[in-house]
């Protein structure tokens, strides 16, 4: 039963990943695969995950990428947001909304390329919660790791003559 499963979860797996972009009512949508807005072409939104998104052509709403970046070498009218993944404007890049990067970085040719606000987030500060947890736990493991098991008791010192 757990065999036969685990064939269609595997086989749901790999069917997702060989399926092309979604393309509905002017939304992109990609899983793998980079998205292309190439010259000439509109898109409404972009939406990617662990792939990256390049604008060439026409983009009216938001670009969004998850493990991924954007590069845009034209207007992007809405928002602009990456996790763990860069912003690259070309020359004639912009953003007419905000522009927001967790653990990557924004890089312009000039600065009012970003019409609203722009907020990058360094890999550095989002690792610092993990790292307090990781901390906690094993201190933690540490206090009862020392109480279960019981300590050799240090050699008598030798004896006075």
């Amino acid at each position: 039963m757990i065999r036969r499963l685990m064939t269609v979860i595997c086989l749901a797996l790999l069917a997702s990943v060989a399926l092309p972009k979604a393309w509905a009512d002017g939304n992109r949508v990609g899983f793998l695969q980079d998205i292309v807005v190439q010259q000439g072409d509109t898109a409404e939104n972009a939406v990617c995950f662990l792939c990256s998104i390049r604008v060439e052509g026409e983009l009216h709403g938001n670009a969004v990428a998850f493990l991924g970046s954007v590069k845009s070498e034209n207007h992007i009218e809405g928002n602009v947001v990456t996790f763990l993944g860069g912003v690259q404007l070309g020359e004639n890049g912009s953003v007419g909304g905000n522009c927001v990067v967790f653990g990557g970085g924004l890089h312009s040719h000039k600065a009012g390329q970003v019409n609203e606000n722009t907020v990058i987030f360094p890999f550095a500060l989002l690792m610092v919660p993990v790292v307090i947890l990781i901390l906690i736990l094993y201190t933690i493991s540490a206090f009862f790791r020392r109480r279960r098991y019981a300590w050799a008791m240090p050699p008598q010192p030798p004896a006075m003559r």
